[in-house]
């Protein structure tokens, strides 16, 4: 379809448009806009706005949305999608429209993939009095949605992991409302990788000590993942979580699974972010982090030169250091935890 033909197929998607004649044009759209490029939509500069107010119209928005998902495939269209308001109503729509929710969480993964503004839109709630209860609502609820199998599990553990290259996302998710739940995607087999990108991410804030002690108690968890057959003497076991020693114990009888390399790449990372400061030091000598990481630097997948994990765990080791002074004793209680209320979920 030339250009010029395209322009007049959009123009007819008015809200006023009579129904059948928006049925029509909305059914040939999705394939028009998927046999084009993404410089070539940009020719077609009010096709999101036009989208977007067709949303609220009850046949024809869920139409719409067909056309809204193959445009968030393409960088500009989801940065043009972004800026005309989609994250939104699409937010709102996963948690309303759970027939809805594939094509709901596929989009708003694809806008929030490339677009920061899409990330920062997420927690724009203008109509809550309490803005900041209402984003740990959010975030909260979404943290439930990512907690399964599927597609829709997916599509929001993609669309929380985009979330945390943003400031706000990182602040809300240690909260004591969102933390329990990145526990529970962490011990998930099922949602475990998504739970510990959540956490790396979240980590490298890890310079402000309230984001560290939220995540020091993941830290067994994460170690768990660097656990290798190995040599440990009775000092190295007596320093280790039980959680950890009873790991140790699966693998050395066979019942236990092999960690993937990437994960205990992205582990380690995680680990690293935490030696921001003293804190997260603390949590990873208290966890026993130091005969974890020299037994997985011994092993092939460590030092065969073809990975990153060596590099990473020479850069973890030089970041917590076996020793360091004692502990100081001017934390304040008030700055143990980040700043934000612990809600119930039934609120909104």
């Amino acid at each position: 379809m030339d250009i010029d033909t395209f322009k007049e197929l959009v123009g007819l998607l008015v809200p006023n448009q009579s129904p059948q004649v928006l049925r029509q044009a909305l059914d040939a759209l999705p394939g028009v806009i998927t046999s084009c490029t993404d410089e070539q939509l940009t020719k077609i500069p009010n096709l999101s706005q036009a989208l977007i107010k067709l949303l609220p119209l009850k046949e024809i928005g869920p139409m719409a949305l067909r056309s809204i998902a193959a445009l968030s495939v393409f960088e500009q269209q989801a940065a043009s999608l972004t800026a005309a308001g989609v994250v939104a109503p699409v937010r709102d729509a996963i948690l309303a429209s759970p027939p809805l929710r594939e094509l709901l969480s596929a989009i708003l993964s694809n806008v929030t993939r490339t677009c920061d503004d899409a990330c920062t839109a997420f927690f724009s709630l203008p109509k809550f009095s309490d803005s900041t209860k209402a984003r740990c609502l959010y975030l909260a609820k979404f943290l439930t949605l990512a907690d399964g199998t599927g597609t829709v599990a997916a599509n929001i553990g993609n669309v929380l992991v985009h979330l945390t290259r943003v400031e706000i996302a990182r602040k809300l998710l240690c909260s004591d409302t969102c933390m329990p739940k990145v526990q529970t995607l962490l011990e998930n087999a099922d949602t475990a990788d998504v739970g510990l990108m959540i956490v790396k991410n979240t980590a490298f804030s890890g310079s402000d000590e309230p984001v560290a002690r939220a995540i020091a108690p993941l830290v067994p968890i994460l170690l768990q993942r660097l656990v290798v057959e190995g040599s440990y003497d009775d000092e190295d076991l007596a320093s280790l979580h039980i959680d950890i020693r009873l790991t140790l114990e699966a693998i050395r009888t066979g019942s236990a699974q092999p960690t993937p390399t990437p994960t205990r790449l992205t582990a380690v990372e995680a680990l690293i972010g935490l030696c921001g400061c003293r804190v997260g030091r603390d949590a990873l000598r208290d966890g026993g982090v130091y005969p974890i990481i020299r037994e997985l630097h011994k092993t092939p997948e460590a030092t065969d030169g073809e990975g990153d994990l060596g590099a990473a765990i020479e850069e973890l080791v030089n970041g917590f250091m076996p020793e360091e002074p004692a502990k100081p004793d001017d934390v304040k209680p008030d700055d143990v935890k980040p700043v934000v209320e612990e809600i119930d979920e039934d609120d909104l």
